[in-house]
């Protein structure tokens, strides 16, 4: 792999599984994330060539970094020619200018990856592909057309979709169109279990990206879309609450000795979902989840002083401090 991997394009779901698969295999703790719309190019550099606290070469992701990519290209085109060795730099950005001077450099030293939305029947054609290839579901052109007209074309809430579909309807395999048009979770919204999700797997990045969607795009709630920044929080913190006082209970009947099944079972994990919650469960320990559990409270009295308009920076506030 090259040293500067250029990740473009306006889906952001797709740009998520690009940076996932360009630091496969790197430590975490050699990883750095960075805002580009808070960063200037210098500090990133100076990230990217600072060998880690371990002796390992650092990988920078830079998320947002449209504006970078257009004040500062001609650096890092040639920096990209001559990266730190076995150091990655990873810039994503919806686009990037080919007027402008070092545009083709950069082209020609860094590895591009386009993330651009499939469209019309394509949206179909990938809902098939990704429900066999990520969560092992037989999806025929009907059930994956009903859950398109349902949710309509963004990526990232018909994977969250499919990912629940799999847990409801296991251990059958073949999804049908009344699974999805039975669903109380999809007429729900998947944008309010994202967050959840991420949450239980540990997934910072994850989450942050779960609450842009949702704070960008709104929540459905049956025929209606939520767009109020206070209510969307709202939603959000009770939806997270539920997960979180889930893992606690969880962890609290292993302590006493209850088996891994018997304390997902009591902690009200659902026994179709049980395989997908145990992992997910183990990766938080008991003593972690205590302590920062107070941070839900914080945020429920940071909402009721700061106002509705408040709601994203307090969401964002209480992932960082849950999973940072």
């Amino acid at each position: 792999m090259k040293g500067v991997v250029l990740v473009l394009g306006p889906e952001r779901f797709l740009a998520r599984e690009a940076v996932e698969r360009a630091v496969e295999g790197r430590p975490e703790v050699d990883i750095t994330r960075l805002d580009g719309a808070a960063t200037p190019l210098a500090q990133a550099l100076d990230e990217v060539r600072t060998r880690s606290l371990l002796g390992g070469a650092r990988t920078v992701i830079v998320e947002n970094a449209g504006e970078m990519l257009r004040t500062a290209l001609e650096a890092i085109a040639a920096y990209a020619g001559r990266p730190a060795p076995g150091a990655l730099l990873i810039l994503v950005a919806p686009s990037l200018d080919g007027r402008l001077k070092g545009a083709k450099q950069l082209r020609d030293a860094a590895q591009v990856v386009e993330c651009q939305p499939p469209r019309g029947w394509e949206v179909t054609s990938w809902i098939r592909e990704r429900a066999k290839r990520a969560y092992g579901l037989q999806t025929g052109d009907l059930a994956a057309g009903t859950l398109r007209r349902v949710l309509g074309d963004d990526l990232g809430l018909l994977d969250v979709a499919l990912r629940r579909l799999r847990d409801q309807i296991a251990p059958r395999i073949f999804l049908r169109p009344e699974d999805i048009a039975g669903s109380t979770e999809e007429r729900r919204s998947p944008a309010i279990f994202e967050a959840s999700n991420a949450l239980e797997e540990a997934d910072l990045p994850g989450a942050l990206q779960a609450l842009a969607s949702a704070f960008d795009g709104g929540i459905r709630i049956d025929q209606d879309v939520v767009a109020e920044e206070g209510a969307i929080a709202a939603i959000l913190l009770d939806s997270l609450h539920k997960s979180y006082v889930r893992l606690i209970r969880y962890h609290l009947h292993r302590k006493v000795g209850a088996s891994e099944e018997d304390a997902g079972r009591r902690a009200g994990c659902s026994p179709k979902a049980l395989r997908f919650f145990l992992p997910n469960a183990n990766r938080h320990r008991l003593d972690a989840l205590v302590e920062r559990h107070r941070h839900f409270r914080e945020a429920d009295s940071s909402l009721k002083e700061n106002g509705p308009a408040d709601g994203r920076r307090v969401l964002e506030t209480l992932v960082l401090a849950l999973l940072a």
